[in-house]
């Protein structure tokens, strides 16, 4: 049985509000509000597990967003824990 087309699946509705962090980051010029929600997402997943078991993915994106900054103390007020910061600042070897 198909669904009528006006009835709207509440999955999918749902499923189009979601947006990729990592696809934020790198898509072409995201405004400061999609850049700001998309670091929020990345810190909340970096949260629920040690940075070693992260996805690649999720780890490389917090790497790029904050290699691509410049130097000075402004990178700790991107939206990531003093600790992710730190970490990746040291995996890049700028700590």
């Amino acid at each position: 049985m198909t669904k009528p087309k006006d009835t709207v699946d509440a999955k999918s509705s749902e499923n189009e509000k979601k947006v990729d962090p990592i696809a934020t980051l790198y898509g072409e010029k995201p405004t400061a509000e999609q850049t700001k929600s998309a670091r929020s997402q990345l810190n909340e997943m970096a949260k629920l597990q040690p940075w070693e078991q992260l996805p690649s993915p999720v780890k490389q994106a917090i790497r790029d967003d904050i290699a691509k900054q410049p130097a000075g103390d402004h990178i700790y007020k991107l939206g990531y824990s003093n600790s992710i910061v730190s970490r990746v600042l040291n995996d890049l070897g700028s700590a």
